[in-house]
């Protein structure tokens, strides 16, 4: 998935192989740097053919397709030939005239299956890929017996159990304005997860202007708002990991309404001229 992960347990160690060996299974489904992934041969399949999907793409599409929703549309899985054509995904995807329109996508339930009904559509679950994956890695190592760890992917975080003092796992909140190991702020979590979707690591100076890698589906441009950072904390990985980047796109004004309406616990960090841009 083109980043790293760690794992922090009490008790017996687990078996690490396995974990590899889950997120590489799961990489060959969501990839859309891989031609021969699941989701890249879905986005080449011609339009009105019904393309058959594995459970885990079934599942994440679903968990995307009720965000957008949700989100008033601030969370599509079609921005990715936007996102591409801004420097910040697979060229091959690439397309500046793209129109973000997971409408196009029809889900079959039965089967389970997708299809287009044009060739417009290019599905990308990148924004919740991590927390699918942590939580299938941690429903597999609570199946082996390890009920008290502390799971991080690319920065996502899903912890279960009490930590090793009792308090729950202590973790902080990355500062966008320092990157590095200063945190903003800390916090323990216990059975939830936490994810943050920052423009802070992915942004470059062009000549018109500050250019980040999250796409405003609603305007087809990068986001241009001073909120720089998104953290949400929910039970589920997937749900933390969709949200948080759903809410960086509304920015901290709209998001926090969002994010009330939604039952969600958020912090919005905002750029100021000493420490962002």
């Amino acid at each position: 998935m083109g980043t790293t992960w760690s794992l922090r347990t009490l008790g017996s160690a687990p078996d690490q192989a396995q974990v590899q060996r889950e997120l590489d299974a799961l990489e060959s489904v969501f990839s859309t740097w891989r031609a021969d992934s699941e989701i890249s041969r879905f986005n080449q399949t011609p339009p009105h053919q019904w393309f058959p999907v594995s459970a885990e793409l079934s599942e994440a599409f679903l968990l995307a397709r009720e965000v957008h929703d949700r989100s008033s549309g601030a969370f599509d899985p079609t921005v990715g030939p936007l996102t591409a054509a801004f420097g910040f995904g697979p060229p091959s995807l690439a397309n500046p005239g793209a129109q973000p329109c997971l409408e196009l996508i029809d889900y079959d339930p039965c089967r389970p299956a997708l299809r287009k009904k044009t060739s417009a559509p290019t599905l990308d679950l990148s924004a919740l890929a991590e927390g699918f994956a942590l939580e299938r890695i941690a429903s597999r190592l609570l199946a082996a017996g390890h009920h008290n760890f502390l799971l991080e992917l690319g920065g996502e975080l899903l912890a279960r159990g009490d930590g090793p003092t009792g308090g729950g796992w202590r973790v902080g909140i990355q500062d966008p304005g320092i990157v590095g190991k200063s945190a903003a702020t800390s916090l323990s979590l216990r059975n939830e997860a936490l994810a943050t979707s920052g423009t802070y690591r992915q942004r470059e100076q062009r000549k018109e202007g500050t250019v980040t890698h999250i796409i405003d589906p609603r305007t087809r441009r990068p986001v241009a708002h001073d909120t720089v950072s998104v953290s949400v904390i929910a039970p589920s990985a997937i749900q933390a990991d969709a949200w948080a980047t759903a809410l960086l796109v509304l920015g901290a004004e709209e998001g926090r309404e969002m994010a009330g309406k939604a039952g969600l616990e958020a912090l919005f960090l905002k750029a100021s001229p000493e420490k962002v841009d």
